[in-house]
């Protein structure tokens, strides 16, 4: 990513904005009014959002990894990313991030993460490791103070970080819920035969 560039064009996307709503006086509109207004500003909000994915991915197709998305796809996953991040310059970044991670890990290969609980590192079953996995391994952080734990732990006394390295063309992100769960960075292995243990340390 061209940060220069990037923060360059969130400043004009912010131009746009502030253009279009900067002279509204909200305290003299009418409740109708007020709706009115609001659905108008919703419509400039999508026409926003549809700018931001045209000037920064086109209007083509575009693969990342083993799955394609289309143009009005790529505006959605936006929408929700912008939806769990608050701000369209870092859910344009962490789209990107996500995309574009698993797209050269799909293609070189690489290393990825996972986190488990367990009583002691020998309850874990080496053999069987799980195909859910993360790009990165502060992700990992993210999840753990958001009280993975207490939803996913099933009473587990510590959290083990797991790395693998797989080879390319091992990993999938064709039925990630990318929609649902932008924090997670999350890819899939293929085939589990093909990864090789790099470490196990608990947290």
């Amino acid at each position: 990513m061209n940060l220069k560039k990037d923060l360059n064009i969130m400043k004009t996307y912010k131009n746009f904005i502030n253009e279009q709503v900067q002279d509204i006086e909200w305290d003299n509109l009418s409740p109708y009014d007020r709706t009115k207004t609001s659905e108008e500003n919703q419509i400039l909000l999508n026409d926003f959002r549809v700018k931001i994915i045209k000037t920064e991915f086109g209007e083509n197709d575009l693969t990342f990894a083993d799955r394609v998305f289309t143009f009005n796809e790529l505006v959605n996953t936006y929408k929700s990313f912008e939806k769990y991040y608050g701000y369209y310059d870092k859910a344009l970044f962490e789209l990107r991030d996500h995309l574009e991670g698993a797209d050269y890990v799909y293609n070189k290969g690489g290393d990825l993460y996972r986190l488990i609980y367990a009583n002691s590192e020998e309850d874990i079953n080496k053999e069987d490791l799980g195909s859910h996995w993360t790009l990165y391994e502060w992700v990992l952080g993210d999840l753990e103070d958001r009280g993975w734990q207490e939803m996913y732990g099933e009473g587990k006394e510590k959290p083990f970080i797991i790395r693998i390295k797989t080879p390319p063309h091992n990993i999938s992100i064709e039925h990630v819920d990318i929609h649902g769960n932008p924090e997670e960075k999350e890819v899939n292995i293929i085939d589990k035969t093909k990864i090789e243990l790099v470490s196990i340390k608990e947290k």
